[in-house]
């Protein structure tokens, strides 16, 4: 029996996404009308703005729901968006404008993007579609079907090497804190190749031990200090920020 993609949509998710993106219209129309008006703009420029990205997600989402499982399992296509990706990075890095010290935003017109962003969703696609070429073996031999019995890739279509490209790409920016949230979400795919639970356990714990470690180093040093060394000082501010 065929059955539909309505009976597999997780409402879970969907519903809460839309609650949550109407609540943070709300809340950017609070916390910019009145300086707006202040400076005599429209109260509504930015919550339009961002109304405007939000309805474009949806018209995505229904896009992307439409599309055949088989289209995203397409290595070319995959390829080619990655290529696209690597260009849109080189634009950025050459015409684009720098904010706080990095380049990694693209103006069109009224428009900006960040090709940055989009590799978040490239490298989950990408790994995603790597990992499930190799369930079968993952589920006997473990994480060495991953690694190959090699600590470090010695092949170009190492998955490994591809993001060392992509995330290293961003050093040329530099963005230091897109590229250790893409890091993170590698290690997440990893962790949810398919390997064994206590790899999951060990890795989980690493990362929570390094991030106390890395909080508790600015902590000690002083946010002050520590965003005087090179390429940290903006997260360093962020961090002081939050």
């Amino acid at each position: 029996m065929k059955i539909s993609k309505r009976h597999l949509l997780n409402y879970s998710i969907l519903i809460p996404y839309f609650l949550l993106s109407i609540l943070g219209l709300i809340v950017v129309y609070s916390t910019t009308s009145a300086t707006l008006i202040e400076e005599g703009k429209s109260a509504f420029q930015l919550v339009r703005n961002q109304g405007i990205f939000w309805i474009a997600s949806l018209v995505l989402i229904a896009l992307i729901y439409k599309l055949k499982l088989g289209f995203l399992r397409n290595g070319r296509l995959i390829f080619i968006v990655m290529i696209v990706e690597m260009v849109l990075l080189a634009l950025a890095r050459l015409v684009g404008t720098p904010v706080n010290g990095a380049y990694g935003w693209i103006s069109v017109g009224p428009v900006t993007i960040q090709p940055a962003e989009y590799l978040k969703i490239i490298i989950i696609w990408y790994l995603a579609h790597r990992f499930s070429k190799q369930q079968d073996e993952i589920a006997v031999y473990d994480f060495q079907v991953l690694t190959q019995n090699q600590w470090l890739p010695r092949a170009f279509n190492d998955w490994r090497f591809v993001l060392l490209v992509l995330i290293g790409s961003l050093g040329i920016f530099p963005d230091l804190g897109n590229a250790t949230i893409l890091v993170l979400v590698a290690l997440i795919m990893y962790t949810v190749s398919g390997i064994a639970y206590r790899w999951f356990s060990t890795i989980l714990a690493l990362l929570a031990g390094s991030s106390m470690l890395v909080l508790s180093v600015i902590r000690f040093v002083g946010v002050e200090k520590f965003s005087q060394i090179p390429l940290f000082g903006y997260v360093a501010k962020r961090f002081s920020a939050f």
